[in-house]
């Protein structure tokens, strides 16, 4: 997928009047440094979920023994319904 997105931007022209001096205009010689979609997913996954999973403990001491379930569960709910949205 990122190989059609990156080979249509580059026949788009968009850099057609850009000097070719820095090292981003050159053409990829290899496939070496491209990641796969489950690759990706991942690593959105651990960006996303690993800091919240981190955060979670203090937030909850923070925010104490009923009003942080309480408001976990509404951010649960709100996640869900958003996502039901996307998909739909």
């Amino acid at each position: 997928m990122m190989r059609r997105f990156w080979s249509s931007v580059e026949n788009s022209g968009i850099n057609a009047g850009a000097s070719h001096c820095c090292s981003c205009s050159k053409k990829r010689e290899s496939n070496d440094d491209t990641i796969n979609w489950f690759q990706a997913v991942v690593h959105l996954l651990k960006g996303n979920i690993g800091s919240g999973l981190l955060s979670l403990p203090l937030a909850f001491s923070h925010a104490g023994t009923l009003v942080g379930p309480l408001a976990m569960s509404i951010l649960c709910f709100i996640s869900l319904v958003c996502i039901n949205l996307l998909l739909v």
